[in-house]
């Protein structure tokens, strides 16, 4: 059996090891082409996410919290500020 898997293990190191590489490659190469104004863009696009996402997370978090509780009305509520805070982070974007 160890006969058959080896080989088949081998192959899958070799092809993610191989992936990451070009992955670095990749990445590498558009740090190279991208010019300080697209670099500004790119973080005025993260800035807003980056703040929202944990109150976002936050919001989740305490409606599964309500949900488990079977405090339908107060989990609605929940996910109706997640989706509020996101639509949000993502409209300012």
């Amino acid at each position: 059996m160890l006969l058959w898997t080896a080989p088949f293990l081998t192959l899958a190191a070799i092809l993610y090891l191989s992936g990451r590489y070009h992955l670095f490659l990749v990445l590498r190469n558009w740090e190279m082409v991208l010019t300080p104004s697209g670099r500004r863009k790119i973080q005025q696009l993260q800035d807003p996410i980056e703040l929202n996402a944990p109150m976002a997370d936050c919001a989740y978090e305490a409606a599964a919290r309500a949900r488990r509780r079977r405090d339908a009305a107060e989990a609605l509520r929940l996910i109706e500020l997640t989706f509020s805070v996101l639509s949000t982070a993502l409209r300012t974007g």
